[in-house]
């Protein structure tokens, strides 16, 4: 297929799932989930003006994760879209972080935080796993599943390193409190290389229990298709 045609068949596609976006339902769950928490956000710092020294930062996170999803299913909703996997764990992900903040369970449970490192990066190495496999399917890479997952894996384990990093010098910077010492790091970094090697596994499991799979180019080929029913 010509750069052209592909082009042309990816303006097709987004057009496509711009009409039938209210139809998809991982798109419907993020956009209630996150869309729900993000207005707790907002009106519970209206009403409790610095309930959370890290509002900034938890209103941010949660209306980009919402973008991504939804810019996800609708840019590339002929590969799919994102897995229900990563919808469900950046949802999980950004409750938990609120949780923490808002609830206090980060300063009450000592570990509470290596929870949602294992759930974070878990949803990173999801969403990484999904974008190769997009990629794959448009011709950019060609890999085999286990070398999906091996990447998605490291990317999403380097993305953890890359986080301690953050924490470490936004604590001088930022005073945002929230590198514990050496130890708490290897800690970390432990619960980052569980979750995503948790959830390659799920995946793993996932993909090879499929009743049926094609190939690359049988996909391909599917993608390209011109629609022959009009939208209503």
């Amino acid at each position: 297929m010509s750069r052209t045609d592909r082009l042309e068949s990816r303006r097709e596609g987004t057009s496509l799932t711009w009409y039938t976006l209210r139809g998809n339902q991982k798109a419907q769950f993020s956009a209630v989930a996150l869309g729900m928490l993000f207005a707790y956000l907002v009106v519970r710092e209206m009403a409790t003006p610095g309930f959370t020294r890290y509002w900034g930062y938890l209103v941010t996170q949660v209306g980009i994760c919402l973008v991504v999803l939804l810019a996800g299913e609708m840019l590339f909703g002929r590969e799919g879209g994102f897995s229900w996997p990563t919808h469900v764990l950046v949802a999980a992900g950004c409750y938990a972080d609120v949780l923490g903040n808002d609830g206090g369970l980060y300063a009450v449970i000592d570990e509470y935080d290596k929870i949602t490192h294992f759930i974070g990066v878990g949803a990173v190495t999801a969403a990484l796993f999904d974008a190769i496999r997009i990629l794959s399917l448009r011709g950019y890479m060609t890999a085999t599943l286990q070398q999906r997952l091996v990447l998605a894996v490291l990317l999403g384990v380097a993305f953890g390193m890359a986080w301690e990093v953050y924490e470490f010098v936004g604590d001088d910077i930022f005073n945002t409190a929230r590198w514990r010492g050496p130890w708490d790091t290897a800690n970390d970094m432990l619960s980052n290389t569980l979750g995503a090697l948790t959830v390659a596994t799920v995946l793993w499991f996932g993909e090879t229990r499929r009743p049926s799979t094609r190939s690359n180019s049988e996909l391909e080929a599917a993608m390209n298709e011109v629609p022959t029913r009009e939208l209503q």
